[in-house]
């Protein structure tokens, strides 16, 4: 029982130290050091799942064969192996714990995020917001942020952001969102034109998606869209910023809405951005 106890504790140690790497070699090198050899497959995916939190899956399967097999198990057809693509075919077969790490990894960096209010010159105070708060809420409250509330909605909530007026009325309405919630937040009343969207976004590419549309339109597949960039480059602009990189949609009507934006910035930040 100790040695069960003190493999699972090393395994995580050597996770969480950043040592894992030095193990980058076969079982039999190992076995020595008893490194994840006897921990049951459902124990090895619980630490991986939490190790993904702030790591890189696609990272941990240095650690030993027994981890690389977890990682990628019943992978399917070879070359699709640790990428999630909706562009690659043969990624789409990358094995469902493997997807959930993943998932775990960006959703971290996502919900590590901050959302920045930078005033005028005339005065105030810079404002930042969790984007950790949005777990509740899903809709960042910008009452600390002078009169920007009367203007903007920045949400995660895709409920939220394809409302027709009601409390997006004379608002611009920006989502953003890792590309798995949106794929959990579509349904039968989803447009069209939003769901082929999502469909060609790659995931690798932007794990966070940004989206625009005036809170008064009618007509749902009026959106702006940035699925395109990284979360460093995000970081890197403002939110009107971010909307003149958009690769695809409509110009917004942007109205008193565009000013807002330039006092808006979001920063995802990762000890590991890979």
């Amino acid at each position: 029982m100790f040695k069960f106890t003190l493999t699972i504790a090393t395994s995580v140690f050597l996770l969480m130290s950043g040592a894992a790497d030095l193990f980058a070699m076969d079982l039999d090198e190992t076995e020595a050091l008893g490194i994840a050899h006897s921990v049951p497959q459902d124990v090895m995916g619980a630490i991986l799942q939490e190790a993904s939190k702030d790591n890189n899956p696609r990272h941990l399967t240095s650690v030993c064969k027994s981890w690389y097999h977890v990682m990628r198990e019943n992978q399917g057809p070879h070359g699709a192996e640790l990428h999630y693509s909706t562009i690659n075919p043969l990624h789409l077969t990358m094995n469902p714990f493997m997807k959930q790490c993943m998932n775990t990894y960006w959703e971290n960096q996502f919900y590590n995020g901050i959302l920045r209010y930078t005033p005028t010159e005339d005065g105030g105070d810079m404002v930042t917001l969790k984007f950790s708060n949005l777990i509740k809420d899903e809709t960042f409250d910008l009452s600390a942020c002078g009169n920007n509330g009367q203007y903007l909605v920045i949400t995660r909530s895709m409920d939220r952001f394809f409302k027709i007026e009601k409390e997006n009325k004379d608002k611009t309405v920006i989502l953003i969102t890792p590309r798995y919630f949106v794929e959990q937040g579509m349904n039968d009343s989803t447009p069209q034109s939003f769901t082929a969207l999502v469909a060609g976004w790659d995931v690798d590419q932007a794990p966070v998606g940004m989206f625009w549309r005036w809170g008064n339109d009618k007509n749902l597949s009026w959106v702006d869209s940035l699925t395109t960039a990284g979360i460093g480059g995000i970081s890197l602009c403002n939110l009107f910023e971010n909307w003149q990189r958009r690769d695809g949609g409509v110009r917004w009507n942007q109205g008193i809405g565009e000013r807002m934006c330039r006092h808006f910035s979001c920063q995802f930040l990762s000890r590991n951005k890979n």
